[in-house]
């Protein structure tokens, strides 16, 4: 009993200073916010699938808590060449988090939950490659989707 108790004082405490961490982080999270905001309101969309970009060091946060992968843990909100997506069903349930560099346009990652591929993966990939000419419209300021309406239906 005690070392439950122990563990759960230890999960609460790791917890408390990831918490802690996105507060102290505010400057870059409005740093990532302003190097992303172009992306807000691309959805990419088929009739399994909605994929969107993560919006701030907060759901950076609660995607590599619920997928439990390093998105989070290892700062991608930091990095300036990638655009991470999360992959939702039509239900929102997550499906699997997708890197884009920002520089060659490609996918260079894309898992489910524990860093494993899904039975969608090859899907998912496909749909992020097929729409790709919009994110680098995005990106280059050629293209200005509309805040939470934009579906680019295939």
């Amino acid at each position: 009993k005690q070392e439950r108790l122990k563990a759960e004082r230890m999960m609460i405490r790791e917890e408390t200073e990831k918490l802690a961490e996105i507060e102290r982080e505010k400057k870059i999270d409005l740093d990532y916010i302003k190097r992303r905001k172009r992306f807000y309101g691309l959805i990419i969309s088929n009739s399994n699938f909605d994929i969107h970009v993560l919006k701030d060091v907060r759901e950076f946060y609660e995607e590599g808590k619920e997928m439990q992968h390093c998105v989070f843990s290892m700062g991608y909100y930091k990095k300036v060449d990638s655009l991470i997506m999360s992959c939702r069903d039509k239900q929102g349930n997550r499906v699997e988090t997708i890197e884009v560099n920002l520089n060659t346009f490609k996918v260079t990652q894309c898992y489910g939950k524990c860093d494993q591929f899904t039975e969608h993966h090859n899907e998912i990939v496909k749909l992020i490659e097929k729409n790709m000419n919009k994110i680098r419209m995005c990106y280059n300021g050629k293209y200005k989707p509309k805040p939470n309406n934009l579906q680019i239906a295939i």
